[in-house]
């Protein structure tokens, strides 16, 4: 009995050790942390934190059933005070989301990356032409490159509300925004606007390294795709900034992503989707709970 309780003993030990050495970055186990590992195209995530809406920030209800609202502490910060600085400048403005990661990361349907709890499709700030008021659609809407919605005329991109936006993402010090995938006619009004507003040469010279269409990608001109660095000493875990290059053999059993056609319907299908009916697109969003004074998504908890 006893040589089999040393036994025992033993066996658990020798897991804990393991996990110990391991574990973080292989296995998960981070005592709460909050872990981005792998890539962003292939990757996982550990305890996930969701998303919470507040009344400058919601998802579309195109995507209000996904279950894809999980991302580091940091990327929910991030997208919370950008949201109430744009906000505090344009009143009633409310930032319409997509989908972060799952809530244990990997593959997500209609995605090549958002695996490790660090991207986020981001909707674009829309106005009516008439009147200039802002408007919170059922799902992202593409434009063009004059700046208009494709499917719904009198309706634009706002320059002023999405430099605002991306203002708010680069100044922040919660996160290191990475990269943001935009339509590159987009990318040149939002760059023409900081110039015409008199945007620090600094700022505009940081947004226009990183504003990009990616390669081999449908135009990101429905939405803005934001990415952030891993955080704070997780590069030491496994986390790593960059795309794994496809074809690659994933390390440690994490997927190697492989490009997969947008279903149609998708929030990335844009111009197949039905046309607006009146009223959908509303100037106010519906209610959401919560206090805007709260900062439901402001986790200050170290990553």
């Amino acid at each position: 009995m006893l040589a089999r309780s040393l036994s025992t003993a033993l066996a658990l030990a020798s897991v804990v050790v393991t996990l110990s050495v391991v574990g973080a970055a292989a296995t998960g186990v981070a005592g709460g942390r909050t872990l981005s590992i792998g890539y962003p195209n292939a990757g996982k995530l550990v305890n996930g934190r969701r998303l919470r809406e507040t009344p400058t920030l919601r998802f579309v209800p195109a995507h209000a059933k996904s279950p894809a609202r999980y991302g580091v502490p940091a990327l929910l910060a991030l997208l919370d005070h950008a949201s109430r600085r744009v906000a505090r400048r344009y009143p009633g403005a409310v930032l319409g989301l997509g989908e972060l990661s799952a809530e244990h990361g990997g593959r997500l349907a209609a995605h090549h990356s958002h695996q490790s709890g660090r991207d986020v499709d981001v909707g674009f700030y829309l106005v009516r032409e008439r009147g200039g008021r802002g408007l919170y659609p059922p799902r992202f809407l593409a434009c063009d490159g004059d700046g208009k919605v494709k499917s719904e005329p009198g309706l634009r991109f706002d320059e002023g509300r999405n430099w605002t936006l991306l203002t708010a993402l680069l100044d922040d010090r919660t996160a290191q925004v990475r990269s943001i995938f935009v339509y590159a006619p987009l990318r040149a009004r939002l760059l023409a606007h900081a110039e015409k507003v008199g945007a620090p040469r600094e700022l505009r010279d940081r947004a226009a390294m990183l504003m990009s269409q990616p390669p081999h990608a449908a135009p990101h001109d429905d939405h803005f795709h934001v990415r952030i660095a891993c955080p704070p000493g997780q590069a030491a875990l496994g986390c790593f900034d960059d795309s794994r290059a496809r074809g690659v053999d994933g390390a440690g059993g994490l997927p190697v992503a492989r490009p997969a056609a947008a279903p149609a319907g998708s929030a990335h299908a844009s111009d197949a989707l039905p046309r607006l009916p009146p009223h959908d697109a509303s100037d106010e969003p519906p209610p959401a709970g919560g206090d805007d004074a709260d900062d439901p998504n402001d986790d200050t908890t170290p990553e």
